[in-house]
């Protein structure tokens, strides 16, 4: 890997948008492809911020991520193509209790292989996939990604998905969500985090432009659109015509 050149693509969404299984169908496309999760760059639970009024532990506000270490890794692969020594990744273990295995979308995952390998050129690129919840609220790591996609769903969808997911993984164990985390933890904060984004969203918008909020500069950012599982597969293949139309104008 080290002698092959990089992209890097950050994709973003709330708790449950349906990220990671867009990660999971590239990496089933793609060869030379490694995935990168912000969830392994948790804080210690001992030193997660409290909620003021719950005073539950707050997972999903940006002070819960150890977002130093997170940037440095980030950096160390894009550049050198490793992973520091000491890194293990729990989310790369966990189960894949999410991922979508529709045949219409087998059918296009084969396409879209097909498709790649066409050009053996791009042997000499390796995919970096970064997956988090929070890539979009610290300039340093949005610098460090060369497309940018945000996976976005209504709060009806979140909300039901989330309820129905029992367990999260952390680094001393395991986390299950109390009653009404969604409502007093895992949505104010989403809303917050990413509110220049939230505020620029209308229904069908596929590209945001030149985004500028604050200490934040996004040149570009896709969405998709994720409320339904079908809508899986039309993500899937603007993801693949994104990395390829990337790899392409490097060429040029």
């Amino acid at each position: 890997m080290t002698n092959r050149k990089v992209v890097t693509v950050g994709i973003s969404g709330a708790s449950c948008s349906g990220k990671t299984t867009l990660v999971r169908w590239l990496e089933k496309i793609f060869p030379n492809i490694q995935t990168v999760y912000q969830d392994d760059f948790f804080k210690p639970e001992k030193e997660i911020p409290i909620d003021p009024v719950t005073k539950l532990n707050n997972w999903d506000c940006p002070e819960a991520v150890d977002f130093n270490e997170f940037t440095k890794v980030l950096h160390q692969l894009r550049t050198t193509g490793t992973l520091p020594s000491t890194f293990q990744s729990k989310e790369n273990d966990d189960n894949n209790n999410n991922d979508n295995n529709d045949d219409n979308h087998n059918h296009n995952n084969h396409n879209h292989h097909n498709h790649h390998n066409d050009d053996d050129d791009d042997d000499e690129w390796n995919i970096l996939l970064v997956d988090g919840f929070l890539l979009y609220v610290d300039q340093d790591v949005i610098n460090e990604l060369d497309t940018k996609l945000f996976v976005n769903a209504s709060y009806d969808t979140l909300k039901t998905r989330r309820e129905n997911r029992s367990v999260y993984v952390t680094i001393e164990g395991f986390w299950v969500d109390p009653p009404n985390y969604f409502d007093d933890i895992v949505w104010p904060n989403y809303a917050k985090a990413n509110k220049h984004i939230l505020d620029k969203l209308e229904k069908g918008n596929e590209k945001i432009e030149n985004l500028n909020s604050d200490s934040i500069k996004i040149d570009d950012l896709t969405i998709l659109e994720s409320d339904h599982p079908t809508m899986i597969s039309k993500n899937v293949e603007k993801a693949v015509m994104m990395i390829l139309d990337h790899i392409i104008n490097k060429k040029k």
